[in-house]
């Protein structure tokens, strides 16, 4: 097992590395997105509010665009898919739930 201060320790280091690769992305040119979230805070439509965009969200963003990224080498250094472009296809939406 671990401690609470070694999990504090890793929070930390995994907050500074993302935060690193984050500002050097944007450097760089990436595009930043300011997508606000709503969520409901209760049964009253006045109880709706923007969700914070935290650490936690930026955190998993770059953890995931940095496996992304690292899978696009890897297919692309791969002999059975470097002559062959790799395209994601996503499902034509659902009529019934796209009408809700």
């Amino acid at each position: 097992g671990c401690t609470w201060g070694q999990v504090e320790e890793d929070l930390t280091l995994l907050y500074d590395v993302c935060g690193k690769v984050r500002k050097l992305r944007f450097e760089n040119g990436a595009l930043h997105l300011n997508i606000a979230a709503l969520a409901l805070e209760g049964t009253d439509a006045d109880e709706i509010e923007e969700e914070a965009h935290t650490a936690s969200h930026w955190i998993i963003e770059e953890l995931m665009l940095s496996a992304n990224k690292c899978v696009a080498m890897k297919l692309a250094d791969h002999p059975l898919t470097a002559d062959y472009p790799v395209l994601r296809n996503h499902q034509p939406p659902d009529p019934a739930k796209a009408s809700e």
